[in-house]
């Protein structure tokens, strides 16, 4: 049944099918990618500039924008297989 599955998806803007702004068709997680890859680009130069500096460590965070692809975890009993 489709309304045991959900769906969410990461950067919706590199899609092939966009995810509409009024009503989004797809739970989406969202993080610059040029952002990201211009701190990576950054982070390459300064290596080759100071080899022998300590490595840097950075945490993106991402938006989520729900939607209607998700729903309620359904209540059924979770059996352990053996």
């Amino acid at each position: 049944m489709a309304k045991d599955v959900s769906v969410i998806t990461h950067d919706d803007e590199l899609s092939y099918l966009s995810n509409s702004r009024t009503e989004p068709i797809f739970t989406a997680t969202l993080l610059s990618v040029h952002h990201a890859g211009r701190l990576c680009a950054e982070r390459v130069i300064a290596m080759i500039a100071n080899p022998g500096s300590a490595p840097e460590h950075t945490l993106l965070e991402a938006e989520q924008t729900v939607s209607r692809s998700t729903g309620p975890t359904p209540q059924i009993a979770h059996r352990v297989l053996a």
